[in-house]
């Protein structure tokens, strides 16, 4: 089988929508700065001096990127949803079998992941969080510990699922559409 991105790249017609393509790959890059992120925060974890501000500093930029990775991956799901599966259902529903709904049902299961990690986030956003002390680290270190675990299972989901559409998905949706009909599709995506 060809791969996704030749799909793409033999076609001058379907060049357009290699853009989900490029999404999916700063999509990855973000999700694996999350990762390295929550192994930096694991050992940053210590009292004194220097520990202490790198904890600070690690706690905060993870925060940060666990916050914005979650908003686009969040768009990005609903986007593919809301525009992009019921198109293709209403275009290739015979071909398709259960593609669109086993993915969506995959979106709604990383949605739960992120539930999960942003409660187990929840201590880590409250003030105290920042200010360590020896009978405080141990208890962080284990629940930090614990998030970059969980952190490290979501890359794993997600590439996978990335994998499942650019292997299966994006491939019907090229054989479906014309190079108009891609164009406006990522014009409605870009546009929600």
């Amino acid at each position: 089988m060809a791969s996704s991105e030749s799909l793409f790249q033999d076609s001058n017609d379907r060049i357009e929508f290699s853009e989900l393509l490029h999404v999916h790959a700063g999509l990855r890059w973000e999700l694996t700065l999350l990762y390295e992120k929550s192994l930096l925060l694991v050992k940053s974890i210590g009292t004194g001096g220097s520990k202490e501000l790198q904890w600070k500093n690690n706690l905060s930029t993870f925060l940060k990127q666990f916050d914005f990775f979650f908003v686009i991956f969040h768009s990005h799901s609903k986007a593919e949803d809301d525009i992009i599966m019921p198109a293709l259902t209403n275009r290739a529903a015979i071909s398709m079998g259960k593609i669109p709904e086993e993915l969506s049902h995959e979106h709604d299961g990383h949605h739960q992941f992120f539930d999960n990690i942003r409660l187990h986030l929840l201590p880590l956003r409250n003030e105290g969080a920042m200010n360590l002390s020896g009978e405080k680290s141990e208890g962080l270190r284990s629940l930090v510990e614990h998030v970059a675990l969980l952190i490290e299972k979501l890359r794993s989901v997600v590439m996978l699922h990335f994998r499942k559409e650019e292997e299966e998905l994006l491939p019907l949706l090229v054989t479906h559409f014309t190079k108009e009909e891609l164009i406006e599709l990522v014009g409605k995506i870009i546009g929600a």
